[in-house]
Parts: structure tokens; sequence; C-alpha cells
């Protein structure tokens, strides 16, 4: 009986982890495509790059920010494992020269999709980064997750003046928290 109510307690422990904290607040892109938890309201952005806009969903305070980039991709519609491969290590490149950093980490990653066609719902992988970034002068770190999903770039990133951004609670909700959406 005492194992049975430790497990019960322990799974109820656990479950409450996967909760976002209390004030953040659900974010769906306007398009729908994806979603995510901001711990504050995120402001919307618009820049036109030479492969069509990009959009931008940045959430601050202080020296703290948490935001979602997303960029289309008009000649990326089906690419192969090799050109995903090259667009992620030239977007890495340049969010390290971008931020004024050095690059501290790269892991390889995936993000699920659910996807849902008339008959069946199923779940696609989509290949990605996850990077740790000294920011510049060693004034903070960022993480950074890029995806390149049906012709579109994800940039999912925190950055604070913190100096061990990896190991942030706040970072892994909002990380955790991303998801596409059909």
């Amino acid at each position: 009986m005492q194992s049975f109510r430790f497990t019960l307690v322990l799974a109820a422990s656990l479950s409450c982890c996967l909760i976002a904290p209390p004030g953040w607040r659900d974010f769906a892109s306007p398009d729908g495509k994806f979603e995510a938890k901001f711990p504050f309201e995120p402001k919307t952005t618009e820049v036109k790059t030479a492969t069509g806009p990009l959009k931008s969903y940045l959430a601050t305070s202080g020296t703290t920010y948490f935001g979602v980039s997303v960029c289309s991709l008009p000649d990326v519609q089906n690419p192969s494992a090799e050109a995903e491969n090259q667009l992620l290590d030239s977007t890495r490149d340049a969010v390290v020269t971008i931020v004024r950093g050095k690059l501290l980490k790269e892991t390889k990653i995936d993000l699920e999709k659910q996807t849902r066609v008339w008959w069946a719902r199923f779940n696609i992988r989509c290949p990605g980064r996850e990077l740790l970034i000294q920011l510049n002068d060693n004034k903070g770190q960022a993480r950074y997750r890029l995806y390149v999903v049906e012709g579109q770039l994800y940039q999912v990133y925190y950055g604070t003046s913190d100096s061990d951004a990896a190991k942030s609670k706040d970072a892994d909700t909002f990380f955790d928290s991303f998801k596409l959406k059909n």
C-alpha cells in the first residue's frame, strides 16, 4: 500500500512538471502553423528578406528574451537531407555571426509534427539543430532550435544575460511547449 501511494504521489509530481508555470500564456501563430507558451505576451514583427517575409514573435523582459521566427523558403519544399543540413549549417553560422557570439555546443534534434489527411493522422519527424551560443563579450548565453519544415525555417530561441542558459527551467518550458500544427 505504501509503494502504491508513493507511485501516485510521484506520478502527480511528474505530471505537474509538464504544465507551464503560472502566468505563462498560450500563443498560436496567426496562420495556425505553430503554438508555444510564452512567459509574457510576444510582440510580432515582420521583415522582408530575399526569400520572403521573416515573421518574429518575441517576448522580452529586461535582458531575457523568448522568441520564434518563421521564414518562408519558396525554393525548398522537399529538400534532400544534404540540402537540409546545408541550410541548417548556414542558418547556424548566420545566427552566431549576428549575435557576435561563439558556438559552444550543437546537437542534432528532431521535432515531431502531427499531420492529418482525410483518412488518417500520422506524425512526421522534422530534423533540426539545437545550439548553445556564448553571446558577445561573455554577456550571457542563448539557446536556439532550428527546424526546416515544408518550406519554412523555424527558429525557436531563448537568451539571457545569465551565463548558464543551458540549464534554465524557463527555457526548457518554452522549448518543450513549441509544437507544429497542420
